[in-house]
């Protein structure tokens, strides 16, 4: 490996190195599952840190039922694969939330950045100009380089890490790519569930995004998720934060009759009598208020506005 490369691995794979993923581990690169073509191996990233005001029970609530209308209008952009809702405290106690949205290609993520940046709003506010956001929010588009997935459940998903650190050298992608082989059996050892390889070439930076599981008993939004107790996959990381999954959304369907969002959170998570009727969630008319008759058959009907009902309302086509 290049020694202007900066990056390395543990010390304690050394004896690893060049190891093949684990069976069972599959990279995205070669993979043919059918979730992985739709949901996961996207080219492209858009990473988002941003720090959050306090949450107390009125903003929770209200947190809660805008995520709800922004999964219908963020899913249904053009080359959405998935998008993970992360919420987490940083060393000193500072709140933050994070935006990570997978895309078929980077430049999906770029025309998504920009799209939240300068078209998106909700009830007249814009997407950054939200009360309960703090100024001072970053975003990064990424290539994906590698990844190995396994499709997203409420089990695998509930708590995410992410680090990034810088690199240089020549043709830095081949050797990340190199490296990551090694990033993988130690993932796996660790029990994480899935890890992503993501670069930069404009910030000469690298990321690590992977997530892990832990049983819905132990998860408390106000603790440290678990996954943050071992070392740093990537050693130098000038970033290194970890946080527990809110919500993970998948791509749109008509009506909003696609795969339902996942809320492993507890303490976030819609319910039903919220004001927002969620046909993927299998809500009607018959099993909640929060539904009219005509709600999620893809036209808006009188009555229907995109508070109440958001799958028939189409903003943004």
């Amino acid at each position: 490996m290049n020694p202007t490369l900066r990056f390395c691995f543990l010390a304690t794979l050394v004896s690893a190195c060049g190891s093949s993923p684990p069976p069972g581990m599959t990279s995205l690169s070669s993979s043919s599952s059918a979730e992985q073509g739709r949901s996961g191996g996207g080219e492209g990233m858009l990473v988002c840190d941003i720090p959050l005001l306090p949450v107390d029970e009125a903003t929770r609530l209200y947190l809660i039922r805008g995520l709800e209308r922004d999964r219908v209008y963020e899913s249904h952009r053009p080359g959405f694969m998935r998008q993970w809702i992360p919420i987490g405290r940083r060393a000193g106690g500072d709140l933050w939330g994070g935006l990570v949205a997978m895309f078929e290609t980077t430049a999906g993520a770029e025309a998504y950045s920009s799209w939240l940046d300068n078209v998106y709003d909700l009830d007249g506010i814009k997407f950054w100009d939200r009360p309960f956001f703090q100024l001072g929010h970053e975003c990064h588009v990424w290539e994906v380089l590698a990844g190995e997935d396994r499709p997203s459940t409420d089990a695998t998903q509930a708590m995410l890490r992410i680090e990034r650190f810088p690199v240089a050298g020549v043709d830095p992608r081949a050797q990340l790519r190199d490296w990551f082989k090694q990033v993988e059996v130690e993932s796996h050892r660790r029990g994480n569930t899935s890890v992503k390889l993501l670069y930069s070439e404009a910030q000469q930076m690298a990321s690590l995004v992977y997530f892990g599981g832990v049983p819905r008993s132990q998860r408390d939004p106000g603790t440290i998720p678990p996954i943050s107790g071992p070392p740093p996959l990537g050693q130098g990381s000038s970033y290194d934060w970890s946080a527990w999954t809110v919500t993970v959304w998948f791509p749109f369907e008509t009506g909003d009759h696609g795969r339902a969002a996942l809320w492993p959170t507890p303490g976030f998570e819609a319910w039903a009598g919220d004001g927002i009727c969620e046909p993927s969630r299998h809500e009607t008319v018959h099993t909640t208020t929060d539904c009219l008759a005509t709600c999620g058959n893809g036209t808006q009907d009188p009555g229907e506005d995109d508070d109440n009902c958001p799958a028939d309302v189409d903003q943004y086509p």
